[in-house]
């Protein structure tokens, strides 16, 4: 049988673990979303649909009527960084910087909880799964 202090204990670090992760995805959310609103509208669903939903190149490069050598181009963090540094940015670009550092933390992580339904386990790139293998029903 449990104790009452090793429970106790056990409710705290939970609690602890629970914080930390709702400040890293508001890290991560917060992060992105400046770094999506800054970008033009063809580079954003082209990091979108890659780099989150693992689709092709090719494919992406179809939806936007452009070549899929253009479309690896749109989709490259190296690309985005040499406009962020090159440009002196909006008073947020603290927040933008700290997006590729969230974006890794974020990922590296075995298994994240979106809610008590939805589980996300592992990048769907890393794991060579369809979108529907990691996010379940009722999501």
């Amino acid at each position: 049988m449990v104790d009452s202090n090793e429970l106790d204990q056990l409710v705290q670090t939970i609690s602890a673990l629970a914080d930390e992760d709702a400040l890293l995805k508001n890290a991560v959310s917060s992060a992105l979303l400046a770094i999506l609103d800054w970008l033009p509208s063809a580079q954003r669903v082209a990091l979108v649909l890659h780099n989150v939903f693992a689709v092709s190149f090719e494919t992406i490069a179809d939806l936007l009527k452009r070549s899929p050598e253009t479309v690896k181009k749109l989709t490259s963090w190296g690309w985005v960084r040499g406009r962020l540094h090159s440009d002196p940015g909006p008073p947020n670009s603290a927040v933008w910087l700290s997006a590729p550092r969230a974006w890794r933390r974020f990922w590296k992580r075995p298994a994240t909880v979106i809610s008590p339904r939805c589980w996300i386990c592992g990048h769907p790139r890393w794991c060579g799964q369809s979108i529907a293998c990691w996010f379940p029903s009722g999501c």
